[in-house]
């Protein structure tokens, strides 16, 4: 239909209460293999677990994901040293 944003898509994870906290890039691989997922902190005051780590997909990633991957990936590792740096 004309006017209207298309779908959202939630992931089989996603709860009703969920709230997004923070998302990050992190990369992985391995011998032969290789992701790149986008780790998301979950809120859910209405849960018992009430923060919890989930992941979305290459493949569950919207087109501003894929173009923000990069820089968050950067931020992310770097924040991460500066408090290894600052903790160990």
């Amino acid at each position: 239909m004309e006017g209207k944003s298309p779908q959202k898509r939630r992931p089989s994870w996603w709860r009703q209460g969920d709230h997004v906290m923070v998302a990050w890039a992190e990369p992985c691989n391995g011998p032969g293999w290789a992701n790149s997922p986008v780790l998301v902190l979950v809120f859910n005051a209405t849960a018992r677990d009430t923060r919890r780590v989930e992941y979305l997909q290459p493949e569950d990633q919207t087109p501003e994901m894929h173009i923000l991957y990069g820089v968050s990936h950067a931020a992310s590792a770097a924040m991460t040293n500066a408090v290894r740096k600052h903790l160990l």
